[in-house]
């Protein structure tokens, strides 16, 4: 078996979600075949080059001519069977989140932070358990995060939903502004605003209580950027696109202690079990040892069994 480096949010929901394949993807010593980029996945890819080179620009970074530069992300966000469709369905979500107003609410937001904000760097951070003295290594990839003059870190994630469906997504409930073509901003029933450091966040409902992979996400985040302890805003923007075009639900959330404290023992579960080699519940070593012997097997076939099992064997959990 081998033993992984660190656990990211992916990993960490995958543990709960299917162990099988948790062990495919980490643990194997026969690493299983990559899952290709899906179309929906290229189109937030896109969008992510597209407003990540825009907000750069605007704030005058050396970045956004390097790192940031438009071409070089989208090159390397997006797979090469996906650069015709992706390329133009991002570029209309980002006109998209921009004709609405929403680039303007987030400049605005930017304008309380104590410096210019950080964008798609991967960082990584070993915190220890204070009940057993055991390090757990994280590491993630935040799409935005900047601290406020008070010191308050927010990091913000884009979520795409629903474009490449013929329903659609709507907006999740709990949005501080829903930005529609046409129609003033709402906010959703349930929330409660209130202005911390420049920032309206909704102070009646944590971010888990409305989405809890994103929640998990951004606490990993926040954790590796500002430890245990860090006083976390967290933000989503989500561009929930349908047939009858793409609406902006902007998500400004705390995140709840007990349920961060819930969130933490589950990676000190997850670590300890690796280290452990305890992965599955019954049947530990027969299931490591046929997961092996299947991993194995498709190595040793090639290109084309490896493509078979990815799109068939695979493919219909994701």
């Amino acid at each position: 078996m081998r033993m992984p480096k660190y656990l990211s949010p992916t990993s960490i929901q995958l543990w709960y979600k299917d162990r099988e394949e948790f062990f495919r993807k980490y643990l194997a010593e026969n690493r299983q075949p990559r899952m290709p980029q899906t179309e929906p996945m290229s189109v937030g890819s896109a969008f992510d080059a597209y407003i990540k080179n825009y907000l750069a620009s605007c704030l005058g970074m050396e970045e956004a001519k390097g790192e940031l530069e438009l071409e070089k992300l989208l090159i390397e966000q997006v797979e090469p069977q996906n650069h015709d469709f992706a390329f133009e369905a991002g570029r209309k979500c980002f006109e998209a989140y921009k004709s609405l107003g929403a680039t303007g609410y987030l400049m605005k937001e930017l304008e309380g932070a104590a410096e210019k904000p950080c964008f798609e760097y991967t960082v990584q951070a070993t915190l220890t358990d204070t009940e057993t003295s055991m390090g757990v290594p994280l590491l993630g990839k935040p799409d935005l995060y900047f601290y406020t003059k008070s010191g308050k870190l927010c990091i913000y994630d884009w979520k795409v939903n629903g474009y490449c469906s013929k329903s659609g997504a709507s907006p999740k409930k709990g949005h501080l502004r829903c930005l529609t073509s046409g129609k003033p901003s709402s906010a959703h029933k349930l929330v409660t605003p209130m202005v911390v450091d420049g920032i309206s966040i909704d102070i009646a409902n944590p971010l888990h209580a409305m989405d809890e992979s994103w929640a998990t996400q951004l606490a990993i985040y926040g954790w590796v950027l500002g430890g245990l302890d860090a006083k976390i805003i967290a933000g989503i923007d989500q561009l929930a696109c349908g047939p009858k075009g793409i609406r902006v639900a902007s998500m400004r959330n705390k995140l709840d202690p007990a349920w961060l404290a819930e969130l933490w023992c589950k990676c000190v579960e997850i670590w300890s079990a690796i280290q452990e080699g305890a992965i599955f519940a019954e049947n530990n070593e027969q299931k490591q040892l046929e997961l092996e012997d299947e991993a194995g097997a498709f190595v040793e076939d090639g290109d084309d069994n490896e493509k078979w099992y990815t799109s068939i064997m695979r493919s219909h959990k994701w």
